[in-house]
């Protein structure tokens, strides 16, 4: 094989590598009654279960990773770091009858909220920060410039705490009877909150608290919400009606859901996230383009000649 084609070959070789790596699973937390599992859905809507204790969680609910990719996963008993494998390290214990959401801000601290009413402040390490009384039943949390955003299920509403103060701060009113579950935000700084009553929806709440319908139609009992780093919107759904199951969604933008992946009617899901998108490795980049700048120098020889 003549050199150049040969070079193309690798820098090809190393483009697909850099977008293959670009891939990101979904991870949700579900029940099967009181039993916990993490699940994990590859890019063709694969569902296994990615959890390997041989005793399930307890009551699982909320799920994150922080900035070194670590998985953060809290149950009725505490709170949990994951590794790549699927099994728990418990580096917090609780005392509550369940715990829901989870965030993580840009120092790595983790923030859990409970049952009791609380909001938990933690160290990477599970070291207790701060204990915070919640205004309301707290459900999901985006973290986001020193804010811990965060739906307010009885008050029907979103607010904030101020993530140094702990100081609570209403931020909009979503309406009697929405009782409002998961909570995602996208890089344009717009709030998605899904509504655990019929009809049931997905709203979009822009910077200026405008509140606009972004899923109508398909859904039956919405929980988590993700926008991934690639601009989707993600969530899923329990369900025990007639003609639809547990699943995992993906908004189309107009209006209505496409199936990502059907759960089965066992796993009652609560929260999803998806894997961090990892960097294209350095040496990868280093080699396609060495590789492509190589070619490129032969080709111009070759026409000098």
């Amino acid at each position: 094989m003549p050199l150049s084609r040969f070079l193309k070959v690798v820098f090809a070789l190393c483009i697909l590598a850099v977008i293959g790596n670009a891939k990101a699973d979904i991870y949700t937390t579900a029940n099967i009654v009181n039993d916990g599992y993490i699940l994990r859905t590859d890019d063709s809507g694969f569902t296994s279960v990615f959890s390997t204790d041989a005793t399930p969680y307890f009551n699982i609910s909320g799920i994150a990773f922080n900035s070194t990719n670590t998985m953060y996963v809290a149950d009725a008993d505490g709170l949990y770091t994951v590794n790549t494998l699927g099994a728990r390290t418990q580096i917090a214990s609780v005392d509550t009858i369940y715990q829901t959401g989870i965030a993580i801000d840009n120092q790595d601290d983790v923030y859990v909220a409970d049952f009791n009413l609380h909001i938990l402040k933690y160290a990477s390490t599970g070291t207790l920060l701060a204990t915070w009384d919640a205004f309301d039943s707290t459900e999901a949390m985006v973290y986001n410039g020193g804010r811990l955003y965060v739906t307010n299920y009885s008050d029907n509403s979103i607010g904030y705490y101020d993530t140094t103060t702990g100081d609570y701060t209403p931020y909009v009113s979503l309406g009697d009877g929405f009782f409002p579950t998961g909570l995602a935000r996208d890089a344009a700084g717009n709030f998605y909150v899904t509504s655990d009553a019929d009809p049931y929806q997905i709203v979009k709440v822009d910077p200026s608290l405008n509140i606009t319908s972004y899923v109508t139609t398909g859904l039956s009992g919405p929980w988590g919400l993700e926008w991934t780093d690639n601009g989707l919107l993600i969530a899923n759904q329990w369900c025990g009606c007639v003609g639809q199951t547990n699943s995992i969604l993906l908004a189309d933008g107009l209006g209505g859901v496409t199936l990502i992946s059907d759960l089965g009617d066992d796993y009652t899901p609560v929260f999803l996230v998806t894997a961090p998108v990892p960097e294209p490795s350095t040496f990868a980049l280093f080699l396609s383009a060495g590789a492509m700048g190589f070619v490129m120098l032969r080709r111009r020889k070759a026409s000098l000649r």
